[in-house]
This record gives C-alpha cells, sequence and structure tokens, in this order.
C-alpha cells in the first residue's frame, strides 16, 4: 500500500486549506481507517493534534488507486509558525490496516512523504487600536505616557518628574516565548526554554528633575501578540499550545542616598488605525444570496449513477449499481450507513471497487455489518466525482 499527500506548504490561519491524496492498494485488503490530520511539534517533539479529517472508514477495497480531496479547516485560534520560537505544523496521511482478523489487533501505516507546513496570520492594517494614557508614579519618580499603543517606526516620548534622583535610564524591552501545557508536565515541562527579555532601545538622564526622554521602536520590530489554543475533546482540556510577544519600558533609577528605583511600564506595539470612533455592529443573521445558491446547490447534488436493486441476504446486503454516462469512473467507494428507528445511524462500513465503466453495472457484496436497521444510506464517489447518494429502505 502507497500512501501520497499533496498540499499548499504556506496557508493563511482562518482559511480552508485543500489537501489531494492517493492511496495506492496493490490487492484486496481490510482497511479499519483513513484520514489526514494537522499536527504541531511540541518542544518535546511529541505532536499535538489540531485537526483531523476522515478519508476512508472501516471498510473492505479492491485493488486499485483512490484519489480524495479533502478540506482541513484552520481555526482563528491556531498558533502562527515562528521559527524563533520553533513553532513547526507537520501534515500527514495515514491508514490503519488490521493486522489479522481482529480489528482491534491492528498497526498503522503512517505515510513517509509527510511534510511541514507553515500557517501565517494575515495582518489586518485597518485593525482600530485601543489606546490609554499612562501615568506612574514611585518613589518620587513620576513617569507619563500620552499612549501605551504604538508601531514599527514610531518615537515614544517618556515625560518624567523626579525628587533627589541622581540618574534615570529607560530600557525598551521584548519578552518572547513559547506556551506549552500538556496533562503529563502541566507547566514545568523542562523542555519550554527560558529565554530572557532583551533590550531593543535604551535612554538615559543624569540628576533629572523635569524632562522627556526619547525612545525609537525598531521599524522591524515584531509586533505585540498572545496566541493560545485549546483541544476540544475533553480528555485533552488540559493541553495547551502557544507564544507571546511582549513590549515593556523598563525603568531604572538611583537616588542620591542610593536607594535603587525599578518598575515596568507594560506597552503594545501593533499595526492599525489608532481611532475613538465606534466599531460598526456585526450582522450576525445575516446571510447573501450566495451563501443560499451554494447550499442549494449542496442540496442537489447530481447523480451520476442509478441505483438497480438492494436486497437483504442472510449474509449481507447485494447492492447493484449501473453507471449511465459515457466516462469511466475510477477508485469508486460506497458508504453505508444503516438507519434505525427513521433517526438513528449506525457506524459506517465502505466498500472500494476501484472501476465502473461506462454503461457498465457493478454488483457489491456488503457483509451483513449492519443488523437490525429499516433503511440505509449509500453515498458512492470516485477519484473525480461524487456520483450520488441514496436511501433505501430493507
Amino acid at each position: 500500500m502507497d500512501l501520497k499527500i499533496d498540499f499548499p506548504k504556506l496557508a493563511l490561519i482562518g482559511q480552508p486549506l485543500d489537501v489531494n491524496v492517493e492511496i495506492d492498494i496493490e490487492s484486496v485488503s481490510r482497511i479499519a481507517y483513513s484520514g489526514v490530520k494537522l499536527s504541531a511539534i511540541r518542544p518535546c517533539e511529541r505532536p499535538l493534534l489540531i485537526e483531523q479529517r476522515e478519508i476512508f472508514c472501516n471498510g473492505i477495497f479492491d485493488k486499485g488507486i483512490y484519489k480524495r480531496k479533502t478540506t482541513i479547516p484552520i481555526s482563528k485560534k491556531v498558533v502562527p509558525s515562528s521559527e524563533k520560537r520553533g513553532i513547526k505544523y507537520i501534515m500527514e496521511l495515514y491508514t490503519r490496516v488490521p493486522a489479522g482478523k481482529d480489528d482491534a489487533s491492528s498497526h498503522e501505516l503512517v505515510s513517509s512523504k509527510k511534510d511541514g507546513i507553515m500557517l501565517v496570520e494575515e495582518p489586518d492594517p485597518k485593525k482600530p487600536l485601543q489606546v490609554n494614557p499612562v501615568v506612574l508614579a514611585i518613589k518620587g519618580l513620576k513617569i507619563s505616557l500620552q499612549k501605551d499603543t504604538f508601531k514599527p517606526g514610531e518615537t515614544i516620548k517618556i515625560n518624567f518628574e523626579a525628587r533627589e534622583l541622581r540618574n534615570l535610564k529607560v530600557l525598551l524591552m521584548q519578552r518572547s516565548n513559547i506556551i506549552c501545557d500538556c496533562t503529563q508536565y502541566g507547566r514545568v515541562c523542562t523542555k519550554v526554554p527560558t529565554i530572557p527579555a532583551s533590550a531593543a532601545g535604551a535612554a538615559k538622564a543624569d540628576n533629572p528633575t523635569t524632562g522627556f526622554l526619547l525612545l525609537s521602536v525598531p521599524r522591524e520590530a515584531e509586533l505585540s501578540t498572545r496566541h493560545v489554543w485549546e483541544p476540544k475533546e475533553k480528555s485533552t482540556w488540559n493541553d495547551k499550545f502557544g507564544d507571546y510577544n511582549e513590549w515593556f519600558l523598563a525603568i531604572s533609577g538611583k537616588k542620591y542616598n542610593g536607594e535603587l528605583v525599578n518598575f515596568d511600564i507594560p506597552i503594545e506595539i501593533d499595526k492599525g488605525i489608532i481611532s475613538k470612533e465606534e466599531r460598526e455592529s456585526i450582522q450576525f443573521f445575516e446571510s447573501s444570496d450566495g451563501d443560499a445558491l451554494a447550499g442549494s446547490q449542496q442540496l442537489f447534488k447530481q447523480r451520476r449513477i442509478t441505483l438497480q436493486r438492494v436486497d437483504k441476504q442472510d449474509a449481507g446486503l447485494m447492492i447493484e449499481v449501473q453507471n449511465e454516462c459515457k466516462d469511466d469512473f475510477n477508485g469508486c467507494t460506497c458508504r453505508i450507513t444503516g438507519i434505525r428507528d427513521m433517526f438513528f445511524e449506525t457506524a459506517p462500513f465502505m466498500v472500494g471497487f476501484s472501476d465502473l465503466e461506462s454503461n457498465a453495472t457493478r454488483t457489491l457484496e456488503v457483509p451483513d455489518i449492519v443488523p437490525n436497521v429499516s433503511e440505509i444510506k449509500l453515498d458512492f464517489e470516485s477519484n473525480n466525482y461524487h456520483l450520488g447518494t441514496f436511501r433505501e429502505a430493507l
């Protein structure tokens, strides 16, 4: 069995990602599960599952090449890739094949061509920035700023009033790191590096009384940010993965009597529009005509094959389909789901029958995997088309 996966190596956070997969089955095989998953690599090198999508469920597949296209949603809460903080992602196609008749004793084949992917966050240059004035007085030193949010390349004006101070020093500091909490180690993981804050600028004054100091924000300064991603599954609620990049002003001074004055003032460095105007209200229930049209197209999918008959036998089901199109279909699958009491669906079973030639009829034998059901749902797909969905009473 040969597995191949293809996807863009750069993806935008908040946008869906199309992934193409190909599974080459060399002989009739039983597959327990096949899917695509996006994982983050933690500092300890253990993968953290971010999102996954099913390709094939439990079933029996004939020899052939099966190609499918799936979409991986990338939530806006996903942490962007960062070489500086070691945040990396991989995309992989994997297939579980039972080692014996018992599905519980199965091993997993993982595509040897799994590859890294970079997730980037698209900046919003029109993002409204919230600004606040800052006034702080400690031990005879008063510091005031007109605002606490600045843009890259902007100059910070630091007003001061001091009494009995020998010297005053202000540093523009940056502090960043990765956030990684897990059930096993919590917040005490030794694999998370300790990164000290670094200075990006400095200004000082001797015998200060009243005045101001100027500090320039580097034009290439990394923007202030904080991302935290948490899994949706209850069993992994303790897991957290993210990063942060913080900026602050480190104020230090020394009085004539030798007493030290030290404190920090957090600031934000960001791009956007500084405005006091109110944001426009968001229409949560507004929908466009295009969305309605897309929904109707999804509802009335074209059927490319016809269902001739479905017979229930002692050994299982006998399903007969016919291709009335001029095209041949390759890599065909039929997903069978039983329905109990009109509403409750059973675990699906899949049959892969590889080829369905033009004007040909194919009979599928399905083992008795859906007992005590009154109705079944059949969903047919091929390498290039969705062939049709049917519901039949038994």
